[in-house]
């Protein structure tokens, strides 16, 4: 990604309108890297499309993506795979999420980086009485995680959800803190299901979205 955001950069920042030209197309990168790299985590599968995308943002300020479509099978995949995503795609998705809410920065210059917090604490055994590759798949599903402050995420470390929830709401990231208000005193495997369910919806919605608004200007 920072190829063709380095080369629309030097290539047009001197221009009128470049802050909105500038933040529809890093939308529209996003859109199309954030499932390709969640489908194939491989930089060699985008290296192509990368490599076009860079020769036409320099000639243009709206340049054109010619990444290659999904397949039907694809297609099948994306819900499941946005749902339980590798760990290097978590942060991307989660940074996707916190910024649907905020406009302010996630971590600023002077603080350390954020952390991901498990709602539903790794440290479960013997909590349920299930199958553990059962509830560690759903432990990592990504309606189990927040984007956490590092010196807040030790302190709420492996505790349950009704005393996690005074830490939530120390949070200065939006979506962590609202968490603080849930009137329930438990964070069930179903409630993980639920979340998982809503966030894959909001993201390939904000896509879609993101796509629209790029290909209509």
């Amino acid at each position: 990604w920072k190829y063709p955001v380095t080369t629309f950069y030097l290539k047009h920042h001197h221009e009128e309108e470049f802050a909105a030209n500038f933040l529809r197309f890093l939308r529209r990168l996003i859109a199309e890297l954030v499932i390709r790299l969640c489908l194939y985590p491989t930089l060699n599968y985008v290296k192509g499309d990368i490599m076009k995308l860079n020769a036409e943002a320099i000639g243009s300020n709206h340049p054109k993506f010619d990444f290659r479509p999904f397949d039907d099978q694809d297609l099948k995949r994306i819900p499941n795979t946005l749902k339980t995503p590798t760990r290097g795609a978590i942060r991307m998705l989660l940074s996707m999420m916190a910024y649907s809410a905020q406009d302010t920065l996630l971590r600023k210059p002077t603080e350390k980086d954020w952390e991901i917090e498990h709602i539903f604490p790794r440290s479960w055994t013997g909590y349920l009485n299930l199958p553990a590759d059962f509830v560690k798949s759903r432990i990592e599903q990504i309606g189990n995680l927040l984007p956490f402050e590092k010196s807040l995420n030790i302190k709420a470390s492996n505790y349950f959800f009704n005393k996690k929830k005074s830490e939530y709401s120390e949070s200065e990231i939006v979506i962590t803190k609202n968490f603080s208000s849930l009137e329930q005193s438990d964070w069930t495997l179903e409630d993980i299901e639920n979340r998982s369910d809503e966030m894959v919806n909001t993201i390939l919605e904000m896509v879609d979205e993101w796509k629209q608004r790029y290909d209509e200007n």
